[in-house]
This record gives C-alpha cells, structure tokens and sequence, in this order.
C-alpha cells in the first residue's frame, strides 16, 4: 500500500493514524490523535465501518478494536513510495544474505525458497516496500 502525505483515511490525516497495536480503544484513538472523546468514536467507527478495524470486544467497560488485514497493510504503507531501481537493489542484496546463509555451515537450517510479494510484483515504478517470505519460514519485510 503506498500512500500520500496529505491523504485522508476515516476522515483522518494518515499520517496520524497509528494501528501497530493487537487491539485499541476509543480512549488509545483520542489519546493519540489528541482529540476529544466523541471525534475519536467517529474515527474508530469510520476505521471499523472502511474495514480497517472489527469490533474483538469489551475491556474495563472499553470497546477494544483489532486491526484487520486491511488495518495492518495500512499500518505496513509507506508514506515515501521507493523505486522499483531501489526495491530491485533491495532485493539483490537480500538474496545475497541468503546465497552467505546457505553457504555458512554454522547455520543449522538452509534457505530453500524465497517468495516476494505486494507492489514488487506490479509493473508500477514507484512501490511500497519489498516484502516477501522465506522457506523455512523466517519472515522478511525490507524496507
């Protein structure tokens, strides 16, 4: 996901909004945000109803907010899009490590897939980030 400085989400500026944490509540949103009680409910409830949000219940009388897979690659985006010539660069010096990985006898385990996904895989220039996964599962987000 790549976004723009001056973007709106929830009727919020993007760059205020925070969802790195397993659950929020409206109280975390205006003690973020630094707004009052009732703007803070209409965002977390614009965040639920644009399905960056689902209710996971109740927590000394607080609704409680976990991102969705919607919420976490907003919270993954990346306000500064890098070139597809830096995210090929990127790539290169990560394959790199795992070519000195596989070839390290120390290491008790190989590397025996690499798998890249998101905006890498667009024809598009400008990207998000390069992030992919490796087998033996030992995730991987370059950025």
């Amino acid at each position: 996901m790549i976004l723009r400085p001056g973007q709106v989400i929830a009727g919020c500026p993007v760059k205020d909004i925070e969802t790195r944490h397993l659950q929020v509540s409206c109280a975390y949103a205006r003690d973020l945000l630094r707004c009052s009680a009732a703007e803070a409910t209409q965002i977390v409830s614009a965040l639920q109803r644009e399905g960056y949000l689902s209710r996971t219940g109740r927590h000394e009388g607080h609704e409680l907010y976990e991102t969705t897979l919607k919420g976490n690659q907003l919270a993954r985006a990346n306000l500064r899009p890098i070139s597809r010539a830096t995210a090929e660069r990127t790539l290169r010096a990560f394959m790199q490590r795992v070519g000195a990985v596989n070839s390290n006898p120390d290491y008790l385990e190989t590397i025996t897939g690499v798998i890249v996904f998101g905006s890498f895989l667009s024809p598009s220039d400008e990207l998000g980030d390069v992030s992919g996964s490796t087998s033996p599962p030992a995730s991987i987000a370059v950025t």
